[in-house]
């Protein structure tokens, strides 16, 4: 029987997430909603096998911590063959997601085929959070010249 929840794999993906890139691919799942459901489905071991679910004592705190770690690399290659139980949409959204996380080659072409609006605003969005350092700088710069002139 699977202990953890849709709220304890939420906060587990969270909590693995240390990077911009890696929290915008997080929440990307997240927010997509079925993805967190197939994680947690026993009967759909194709997914549940590739996450790694754990709890971790804090380090300052007696507080403990979820942690879950998507073996997102080897999912996204099962998501590329035949015999896999998931729509085009959790694909793609997958696929980005893992592209974000740990670079996974994606074909835009390919992901936006067929992409109903919610889907692209999710994936969207995904990609400013992940850029948005380099979205804020480029941004003060601007600013700073309009600023000059």
């Amino acid at each position: 029987m699977n202990a953890w929840t849709k709220d304890m794999l939420t906060e587990g993906l969270r909590n693995a997430a240390t990077r911009n890139q890696s929290k915008a691919a997080a929440e990307l799942l997240i927010e997509h909603g079925d993805w967190l459901e197939a994680l947690l489905d026993e009967d759909r071991p194709q997914s549940a096998n590739y996450v790694r679910r754990f709890v971790q004592g804090g380090l300052a705190t007696d507080e403990e911590k979820l942690y879950a770690h998507l073996e997102w690399t080897e999912m996204a290659k099962h998501l590329q063959t035949a015999g896999h139980t998931y729509s085009d949409t959790q694909v793609k959204v997958f696929m980005v997601a893992a592209s974000l996380r740990e670079g996974v080659p994606v074909n835009l072409l390919e992901i936006t085929e067929g992409l109903d609006a919610e889907h692209a605003r999710m994936i969207v969005e995904a990609i400013a959070h992940a850029a948005w350092p380099i979205v804020r700088t480029v941004m003060a710069e601007l600013d700073a010249q309009a600023s000059a002139t």
